[in-house]
């Protein structure tokens, strides 16, 4: 696990690729004031246990989680945390069925607090103005930080040494419109400090440049009907996009 800092009271954890064969790694962050820190994000138990066991050699109490999505990599490590008010994304039904969690699964990760529309929470002097929309999943929810920071989720990834990676659609092509829309509004946020869920914090000023390439590999599964091999989808951006396995998935 690696800990980083971004400002006063604004912490980032990030954590290696689980596996040999991946170039990401999950995230979460810990928003903090006066010994108390709401999280946004859990990743899975035993990197939620690792943030738990920090902030608690550092004095510092949970008194709250926001979950960005409701997938496997994001909330299962709400498990090992304290019993806090969790705030997710009111949709978030809709995508653990899509994930294939029954129905006593959904009511044990079932967020406290469901959030449909902007809503801001406070954590001592800090601000986070939870922003639910539709992109990577219907039940997705932007992190405003004090004005200064926006956490995205899955909206954009990146490799854990930085590079920009193939989106994951998790219905297949069928998601580009939502996504393609998610990014439209990523563009509103370009004078924030950008921190995805996966992957290193970057100026936002580079987002209007990462949105483009990402368009331009969307835009080609989209209007090849998915029959569209990645070297051809990925021919007119910049640079290689990362995670180049994903893209059969995402044509169907």
């Amino acid at each position: 696990m690696q800990k980083k800092e971004l400002a006063d009271g604004i912490i980032h954890y990030t954590f290696p690729p689980r596996r040999e064969t991946s170039c990401f790694g999950d995230g979460i962050v810990a928003v903090v004031d006066d010994n108390e820190a709401v999280l946004i994000d859990a990743g899975y138990e035993d990197e939620a246990a690792l943030v738990l066991d920090d902030l608690n050699k550092n004095g510092i109490t949970i008194a709250g989680l926001v979950i960005s999505h409701f997938h496997a990599d994001h909330f299962h490590g709400m498990r090992v945390l304290p019993k806090v008010p969790v705030y997710g994304g009111a949709h978030y039904e809709e995508t653990l069925v899509f994930e294939g969690y029954l129905k006593d699964a959904i009511v044990q990760c079932a967020p406290s607090i469901p959030i449909d529309k902007p809503t801001t929470i406070k954590v001592g002097k800090h601000a986070l103005e939870l922003i639910p929309i539709v992109g990577h999943s219907v039940c997705t929810m932007f992190v405003k930080i004090d004005d200064r920071f926006l956490y995205i989720a899955d909206e954009i990834m990146f490799s854990t040494d930085g590079r920009l990676m193939l989106p994951y659609l998790c219905a297949g092509k069928s998601d580009i419109e939502q996504q393609l829309a998610a990014h439209k509004q990523l563009k509103d946020y370009a004078g924030l400090t950008i921190i995805p869920a996966h992957g290193p914090a970057f100026d936002g000023c580079n987002l209007q440049d990462y949105v483009r390439n990402l368009g331009i590999y969307l835009d080609a599964v989209l209007t090849s009907d998915g029959k569209v091999t990645y070297e051809d989808a990925v021919k007119n951006c910049d640079y290689p996009l990362a995670s180049s396995h994903w893209h059969d998935a995402n044509c169907k």
